[in-house]
């Protein structure tokens, strides 16, 4: 494997494991918000926090 080869399979590790960790802390923060909103129903807002998580990553609307 070349240098090249190596520096692109080592960037394109960070770009996933930095875009997944961002992702990850956004869900955190979206069930803090959760267990902290006693206003709304629960249903509703886990719905509206995975809505939300797959419209970020490119996927489809689930409502």
């Amino acid at each position: 494997m070349s240098t090249l080869e190596m520096i692109k399979s080592f960037n394109i590790g960070v770009y996933f494991s930095y875009h997944a960790t961002i992702l990850t802390l956004h869900n955190l923060i979206a069930f803090l918000q959760l267990c902290w909103d006693r206003n709304s129903s629960l249903s509703s807002k886990l719905l509206d926090v995975l809505d939300d998580t797959f419209r970020k990553i490119g996927w489809v609307n689930i409502k």
